[in-house]
C-alpha cells in the first residue's frame, strides 16, 4: 500500500468546506490504494468546530501535529478582544467600522507575514515532514492543500529535501484571493509574495485547483507556466452523506436555506428588498414562507436586514455540524447560493454549490451570470442565476417557485447531470495525477 504525506492546516476538529475536501480526499484515495499521512497543527485557530468529522477518516489515516507559532493571540490582545473570540479567515479585510487598532493590526499582519498569518508553521512542518518520510519509505508523493498558502512552502520544502513528488492543491487563489483586493500592501511584498507563487507553480509536479477560474487567476502575472500541470478536480459531493430516502420539505411552510458564512461580500440587498416587496404585496406571510440561514452572519450585515421589516420570515441560526446541515437542506424547497461580489467573482466555484446540486433542490442563485458556477447551474438544470443588483427578476423568480408550492407542484430536481460531480469521480483524477507523478 502506497502512501501520501497531506500537509494541511484544516482538519479535524475544524469544520467547514475546506475540511470537507480534505477528508473526501483521504477518504477516496485510501479506496483508491493511496493511504494518508496527515501533516497538521496542534491547535489551530478554526472559524468553526465539527469534531464529528474525525469519524469519516479511514482507520488506517496517520495523523502527525506538530507546534505552531501563531500571531492570533497577540493580534486580539492588542485589538482588545476575548482570548477565545473567533478570528475571521479574511481578517484582513477590514471593514469601514475597524478601529484605529484594528487598521494598525491588519496593515501589519499583511506587510509582515508572507505568504500569510500561518507562516509560523514552517519550521516546525518541515522538520517534522522530512523525519516522516525518513521514518515511512511507503510515502511517495507529498500533497499540500491551501489556503492558507504556507502550506504549499512546507509541501515543497519537504519533497525537495526528500526526492519526492511534489502536488499543490489550490481551493483558492493566491495572489488573487478576493479579500486580498481590499487591502494596502507594500510592493516588497507584492514582489515577494508574487515570487513564492511563481516558485509553487513552477516547482510543482502537478498542480490541482476547484475551478476554471482559479486557474485563470493563479497564472495571471506569471510567464511559462506549463499547463499541461494543471488539474481541474472540483470540490463535488457525496453521495453517501445524504439520506435515502430524501425527507420531503414541509408541506405548511415554504422554506429557503442558505447554509454557511455570510460576509459582507456576500450580502445582496436586492434579495432582501424583493421579499420584502413580496410581503408589503400580500403575496407571502410569515407563517408560509421563510427564509432560514445557517452559520456566521457578519454584524453589519445583521444591521442592514433590521431595515426591510422581515424579521417574520427570517431565521438566523449559528453554524451547525456537516451531517445536521444536510439535513437541513434536504428538508428545504430553494436553497440559496451566493457568490462573495468581489474581483475574483466569476473564478468562485464553491463547495456548497455541489452539496446543494447532490439534495436535487431547486437553487436560487445570485451572482455572475457568466461566471463558472453559472455554468455548472446550467449544465445540470439545477437552478436559476441573477446578477446582483436584479431585483425585479428575483423576486419573479421567488414568486413563481412559492406558487408552484402553494398549487402543489414542487418537485425535486432530476437527471443524471448532476452525478458527474460526485466526488469520487472527481477524486479519481487525483488518484490518476499520484500515479503519474510517481512513476
Amino acid at each position: 500500500m502506497k502512501r501520501f504525506l497531506f500537509v494541511t492546516y484544516y482538519y479535524p476538529p475544524a469544520g467547514g468546506p475546506a475540511v470537507q475536501r480534505i477528508i473526501r480526499i483521504i477518504q477516496n484515495l485510501a479506496k483508491m490504494g493511496w493511504q494518508c499521512t496527515v501533516l497538521t497543527v496542534k491547535n489551530g485557530e478554526y472559524t468553526s468546530l465539527d469534531p464529528q468529522l474525525e469519524q469519516n477518516i479511514p482507520p488506517e489515516t496517520r495523523v502527525i501535529r506538530t507546534d505552531i507559532f501563531e500571531p492570533y493571540r497577540f493580534y486580539r490582545k492588542f485589538i482588545g478582544k476575548n482570548k477565545d473570540e473567533k478570528i475571521p479567515l479574511a481578517v484582513l479585510s477590514s471593514h469601514h467600522q475597524a478601529n484605529f487598532k484594528e487598521k494598525i493590526a491588519n496593515k501589519i499582519r499583511a506587510n509582515l507575514f508572507i505568504p500569510d498569518a500561518r507562516i509560523g508553521w514552517y519550521n516546525y512542518g518541515v522538520k517534522a515532514g522530512i523525519k516522516a518520510i525518513q521514518d515511512d519509505s511507503s510515502i511517495k508523493v507529498v500533497l499540500s492543500s491551501g489556503p492558507p498558502h504556507t502550506v504549499h512552502l512546507i509541501g515543497n520544502k519537504i519533497a525537495k529535501r526528500t526526492s519526492l513528488p511534489f502536488v499543490a492543491d489550490f481551493r483558492d487563489p493566491w495572489m488573487n484571493i478576493d479579500f486580498y483586493h481590499d487591502i494596502k500592501r507594500s510592493r516588497i511584498t507584492l514582489s515577494i509574495d508574487q515570487r513564492l507563487e511563481g516558485k509553487i507553480l513552477g516547482r510543482a509536479d502537478a498542480v490541482t485547483v476547484v475551478s476554471p477560474g482559479c486557474q485563470d487567476l493563479l497564472i495571471e502575472g506569471h510567464k511559462n507556466i506549463d499547463l499541461n500541470r494543471f488539474n481541474i478536480i472540483y470540490n463535488g459531493f457525496d453521495a453517501e452523506v445524504y439520506p435515502d430516502p430524501a425527507p420531503h420539505p414541509p408541506e405548511d411552510k415554504f422554506i429557503i436555506t442558505y447554509i454557511g458564512n455570510l460576509p459582507q461580500s456576500r450580502y445582496t440587498p436586492v434579495l432582501y428588498q424583493a421579499i420584502s416587496d413580496l410581503k408589503r404585496e400580500g403575496k407571502i406571510s410569515g407563517e408560509k414562507f421563510q427564509l432560514q440561514f445557517f452559520g456566521n452572519i457578519h454584524h453589519d450585515v445583521r444591521q442592514e436586514l433590521l431595515s426591510f421589516q422581515i424579521d417574520d420570515l427570517l431565521r438566523m441560526n449559528e453554524f451547525i455540524p456537516h451531517q445536521e446541515a444536510i439535513m437541513k437542506i434536504c428538508q428545504s424547497h430553494l436553497l440559496l447560493l451566493i457568490i462573495n461580489n468581489t474581483r475574483t467573482r466569476h473564478a468562485i466555484v464553491t463547495g456548497k454549490l455541489f452539496e446543494y446540486l447532490a439534495s436535487r433542490r431547486p437553487i436560487l442563485a445570485i451572482g455572475p451570470t457568466d461566471g463558472d458556477a453559472a455554468k455548472i447551474l446550467h449544465q445540470t438544470g439545477t437552478g436559476s442565476i441573477f446578477e446582483y443588483d436584479d431585483r425585479n427578476a428575483i423576486k419573479g423568480f421567488l414568486l413563481h417557485e412559492y406558487q408552484n408550492f402553494q398549487q402543489g407542484k414542487w418537485q425535486p430536481i432530476t437527471g443524471a447531470q448532476i452525478d458527474q460531480y460526485n466526488r469520487s469521480n472527481q477524486i479519481k483524477q487525483l488518484a490518476e495525477v499520484f500515479e503519474n507523478v510517481s512513476e
